[in-house]
């Protein structure tokens, strides 16, 4: 038995998403909902956050949520996923229990006309304007990335990527010496890094 799921996710990409009006009819028929204003420790069966209940946080909660209905009823089970952007802190990982039938799958499709983006990035937030060298800049203390438990390579800020600083700013720079070592071409060892 194979995987019988569909992931549907509006894309900034130019792919068209079906009409707003049969999306807006499937949204009302959904078994949950997601939100990033969501909670995982609601029932996910409302689409706006209200006093006690609302929608879930998570895909993953949503996931083991279609994992418990499909343990207990076996038709088509509808996941409505409210535009936002989702950070994943782990892969989020579908198995065959997830799966429905062919006359009956798991759907999850972002709510009609919102674009739902899904992150393996981290968000990085507090931070002050200070400056650097004479030069304004809004700096941000990582203590993770101090304490050598987490790298990133891409920076992006307000969906933008941005360059990391670097030195030097242009070239690179070129080894004339390494301590103990000698060579065609550099120069004579040295008992430091030139």
């Amino acid at each position: 038995m194979g995987l019988c799921f569909a992931l549907a996710f509006m894309a900034s990409s130019g792919i068209a998403a079906p009409s707003s009006a049969t999306n807006d009819a499937n949204d009302a028929k959904a078994d949950f909902f997601v939100s990033p204003r969501g909670n995982d420790n609601w029932s996910g069966k409302l689409a706006e956050p209200g006093a006690n209940d609302g929608p879930f946080a998570t895909l993953s909660r949503a996931r083991d949520a279609v994992r418990s209905l499909l343990k207990a009823q076996k038709r088509t089970i509808r996941v409505v996923v409210r535009g936002g952007t989702y950070y994943l802190d782990s892969p989020l990982e579908f198995g065959t229990e997830d799966s429905g039938r062919e006359h009956a799958p798991v759907v999850y499709a972002a709510a009609a006309g919102e674009r739902v983006v899904l992150s393996g990035g981290r968000r990085i937030e507090g931070g002050r304007w200070g400056e650097v060298n004479g030069r304004k800049v809004w700096l941000v203390d990582v203590q993770q990335v101090k304490e050598g438990q987490w790298r990133f390579r891409q920076l992006f800020v307000n969906g933008a990527r941005r360059p990391r600083t670097r030195l030097p700013k242009q070239g690179e720079y070129r080894i004339e010496s390494l301590p103990g070592y000698t060579g065609d071409f550099l120069r004579s060892p040295t008992k430091q890094f030139v």
